[in-house]
């Protein structure tokens, strides 16, 4: 094997990572991704004075306000505010149930990366070391959007430090931002009843296959009565409100009212149909969220609902459960020195991303999601590459760690940058539109594969489902038949399924086994290819052979 091929393939083999404390105090909401892209390129003196006080946390502010003068304090106007941007810094760095405050203002931490347990360091105490600095800069880059939502995200480190949620609450406000007004207290200081959208308690998302029963049991009805509350996907609800969509107007929901249920009702319900999000490979699942309320007076346990014994359902659902699609990887170092101007930046301006292998369009995703869409003001560069290989597209991290979470590990600026991020995070979505401005920016999740027959395909789950659908509707409202198929390459011109050039057991477009080129075909493909690349027809046909379907034949795998 020669020495490219050798690195492929170590590159491939699954990194151990070492054991590291947990963090002291859990957590119990989820990080919620909401940071205006403006907030960090026009605070990068602030950033930079923060850490080159090399003091901890609470005196560098404080010394950052002495250093302005008498009665001075942090910005407070707009979403790029220093008010704002420290809200994401405290909450990446500091542990949860720990309060920063300086300048009259107050923030709460949430995640602890530099927190007094954590081996990078506890920024509380210390003055940050440059892994703590890093880990928060990729933390707070992956928490920013142009779209203006506030999307939950799980993120997760490449040192292994952040104990994800054994039990996903049900998120406590909507995309678009405000607060479910049932999580609100009641005016009238009591308990609320059935239909009354205040005073309830966030309980626990779960999982369930469409259009089955659901019957979830009360811990203890009698020491704990409740009533409760189910809602359309992971989010909470309040009753006699219309579904919400993203965009308005799709069919499928994000949130929802599914039903009320009184203190003797028995919890059950039919899995909803048309909820957007289902995990990952498994897209006749979906997901429920539950409320709960005392039925009398007094408090109540989010834990006062179970499911029962041989339970086909899961409930509570963790968090590697309900975040399931990897959105991509965030790393570099906010606190650094800012460049002289923005166009001298360059590559090297401490910012960076990489976007996963679920993105048909990645840049173009970015784009979106940084900028708001193609040809605004974008004040964060968007990624150009995937993080590990992805058809012939050069990639930028090193490795994925070791499943479950399978984050990506040592990242780098660009294909031919050398420095690599050592402490990135990545970050997995609940829903792949979660943080698209609509249809055009959602990720490659086609309801089965395109290659096979089946039923009618979302039109934007792929660039040549689009382009088939667009001249074939039938494709993509009644069913994805063998015409269909066929049409992937004789209307897009996407090689995806094709089998027949040369003597191979797979599509010339999928990783397989070796490929022979047939006698007296010396304008094939496979022949062309394997002539350029002996490897393909020698030994696999791996990512690299079916990156060169594209770069030697000239054909496109998408």
């Amino acid at each position: 094997m020669n020495l490219p091929r050798l690195l492929v393939a170590l590159a491939l083999i699954p990194v151990a990572l070492a054991a590291s404390p947990q963090l002291s105090s859990a957590r119990d909401r989820m990080p919620r991704n909401g940071l205006s892209t403006r907030a960090v390129p026009r605070n990068l003196g602030f950033l930079n004075e923060l850490q080159a006080r090399r003091l901890a946390l609470v005196p560098a502010l404080e010394a950052i306000l002495a250093s302005r003068g008498p009665g001075a304090g942090f910005t407070t106007t707009g979403p790029e505010s220093e008010k704002e941007l420290l809200k994401y810094v405290v909450g990446c760095a500091i542990d949860p149930g720990v309060s920063v405050a300086a300048g009259g203002l107050t923030w709460s931490g949430e995640l602890g990366l530099c927190g007094d347990t954590s081996t990078l360091g506890s920024w509380m105490k210390d003055p940050a070391q440059p892994g703590c600095l890093e880990a928060v800069s990729a933390c707070v880059l992956a928490r920013v959007n142009a779209l203006g939502k506030q999307v939950p995200v799980s993120i997760r480190d490449q040192d292994d430090r952040l104990t994800l949620l054994d039990a996903v609450p049900a998120q406590r406000a909507l995309r678009e931002g405000p607060s479910i007004q049932s999580f609100d207290a009641c005016g009238h200081g009591g308990p609320p009843t059935l239909h009354e959208n205040c005073g309830w308690t966030a309980a626990y998302v779960g999982i369930c296959k469409r259009g089955k029963r659901v019957s979830l049991q009360r811990r203890d009805p009698v020491k704990e009565p409740v009533i409760a509350r189910v809602c359309k996907g992971i989010h909470g609800c309040d009753h006699g409100l219309a579904d919400r969509s993203n965009p308005p107007g799709y069919p499928f929901h994000y949130a929802g009212f599914v039903g009320g249920f009184g203190e003797d009702q028995p919890i059950e319900f039919t899995c909803p149909w048309d909820v957007g999000a289902a995990p990952s490979g498994h897209l006749d699942d979906t997901y429920f969220s539950v409320m709960v309320a005392p039925a009398h007076t007094g408090s109540v346990s989010p834990r006062a609902i179970k499911a029962p014994p041989g339970a086909t359902f899961t409930y509570p659902a963790a968090e590697r459960e309900v975040f399931t699609y990897a959105e991509g990887a965030f790393y570099g170092d906010i606190f650094k020195a800012p460049p002289a101007s923005h166009a001298s930046a360059g590559d090297d301006d401490g910012r960076h991303a990489c976007y996963s292998e679920i993105w048909s369009e990645g840049e173009a995703y970015f784009t979106d999601r940084f900028c708001a869409g193609p040809g605004l003001e974008c004040e964060l560069d968007a990624p150009t590459h995937p993080c590990r290989p992805l058809g012939a597209s050069p990639h930028v991290c090193a490795a994925t760690g070791p499943a479950p979470e399978s984050t990506y590990l040592d990242c780098k600026e660009g294909p031919s940058s050398t420095y690599r991020w050592e402490h990135g995070v990545t970050v997995f979505l609940n829903d792949p539109s979660d943080l698209a401005s609509g249809p055009e920016g959602w990720a490659t999740v086609c309801s089965h594969d395109k290659c096979t027959t089946g039923a009618a395909l979302d039109k934007w789950c792929s660039p040549s489902v689009t382009e088939v659908c667009a001249v074939d509707p039938y494709c993509c409202t009644v069913a994805w038949d063998s015409v269909c198929v066929g049409e992937l390459e004789s209307v897009a011109g996407s090689w995806a399924c094709r089998m027949h050039d040369g003597d191979c057991s797979h599509p010339l477009c999928a990783t397989g086994s070796r490929c022979e080129p047939e006698p007296d075909t010396a304008t094939s493909c496979v022949w062309e290819l394997c002539a350029a690349d002996p490897y393909c027809c020698t030994t696999a046909w791996d990512s690299v052979c079916v990156g060169e379907v594209e770069s030697v034949c000239g054909q496109t795998c998408e």
